[in-house]
Order: structure tokens, then C-alpha cells, then sequence
């Protein structure tokens, strides 16, 4: 099992490819299991249609060989969250993901992958995590196939959009601590 802390915080405003987007920065901290003592930094460029989160892309820091790099991918078209699902309802989208890399000595070329992503929505379920209960959590049902492999995922999401559990296969992910800019991230 591995545990976890985020933060994040909803910056606002932004420009993203030439996109106008909402800017959400966020930091996950890997305190036990896999990839203990990792700090994981990104930026997500999303647009908010009605009750639809439209992912355009985003940006990491990571480390590779020693040398802090940054990837940037472009979703095109973007990837679509549907908060207005009924239960059972999903929503899928196909999107070609094209990651740059930058900030290492030898510049990588661009790289784009196809990926379908399925978000189908399970219901509200309380979730009991190091962080707390919290009641009424939204649970849905991610698959993601890329390269004709699939991965699925199970997650419970607060309604204010902190995801507080996530098991993929054996391997489950909760959150320990964390806040939405500087508040709670239930209920």
C-alpha cells in the first residue's frame, strides 16, 4: 500500500498552447510504499464547460538521471471528466498526447501516444482514509489504454475534487494530509 500528502492550489488563469485555461498547481509526496520519498510537482491546464472538466495538458518536474526535467503534454482533443454522470453512466475520450521534454543536457524529440480514457461514474460511497472520512465521496471507474495496453483504476474523489483513495490492481493509494488551497479537502 502506499500512502500519501497533496496539496493544491487552484492558481487561475492561465495560458496553455496558445488555450485560455484555469491553472492548478499540486504536489504529491510519496510517504510510504512505492516510490517512497518521491515529491512529485505539477501544473493542469483545465477549462470548466457547465459540469465538464476539460483536461488540455500539463506539466511536470521529474527526475531523470540526476537532472531535474520538465514534460510537458498537450492533449488534443482535450480529455473530458463529466461531473453530470448518472450512476453507471461513463463518458470516453481518445486523445493524442504529444510530451515534450525539456531542462536535460540531451534534448529529447517530441513523442506522441493515442490514449483512450474512460470515466464511468460508480456513486457516492464514504471513504475511510489516514486523512479522515469523508462522507459522500464521488466514486468512479478510470480506464486508460494507451499503445494497446489498458490500465483501470478505482478512485474516491471529494466533492471538492482532492482524490482521497485510488486502488489500481493491488496497489492502492491513500491520502494521508492535504489541503485545497489552504482549506479542506472534503467533505
Amino acid at each position: 500500500m502506499q500512502t500519501s500528502t497533496s496539496q493544491a492550489e487552484i492558481v487561475g488563469p492561465a495560458t496553455f498552447n496558445g488555450q485560455s485555461a484555469t491553472e492548478v498547481k499540486s504536489r504529491v509526496q510519496v510517504l510510504t510504499g512505492v516510490g517512497a520519498g518521491s515529491v512529485a510537482d505539477s501544473k493542469s491546464y483545465v477549462r470548466i464547460n457547465g459540469l465538464d472538466v476539460l483536461t488540455i495538458g500539463n506539466s511536470s518536474v521529474v527526475l531523470v538521471a540526476g537532472l531535474s526535467a520538465t514534460v510537458t503534454s498537450v492533449f488534443d482533443p482535450p480529455s473530458v471528466w463529466r461531473h453530470s454522470l448518472g450512476v453507471g453512466q461513463s463518458v470516453t475520450t481518445t486523445s493524442a498526447i504529444t510530451s515534450t521534454t525539456t531542462g536535460i543536457p540531451v534534448p529529447l524529440p517530441p513523442t506522441t501516444v493515442s490514449q483512450t480514457y474512460t470515466v464511468k461514474f460508480l456513486g457516492y460511497e464514504d471513504v475511510t482514509v489516514p486523512a479522515g472520512t469523508f462522507a459522500g465521496a464521488c466514486k468512479w471507474e478510470v480506464t486508460t489504454t494507451s499503445n494497446g495496453s489498458s490500465s483501470a483504476s478505482t478512485q474516491w474523489i471529494s466533492r471538492k475534487g482532492a482524490t482521497l483513495k485510488s486502488v489500481s490492481g493491488t496497489e492502492v493509494t491513500e491520502l494521508m494530509s492535504g489541503s485545497i488551497n489552504g482549506g479542506s479537502v472534503g467533505p
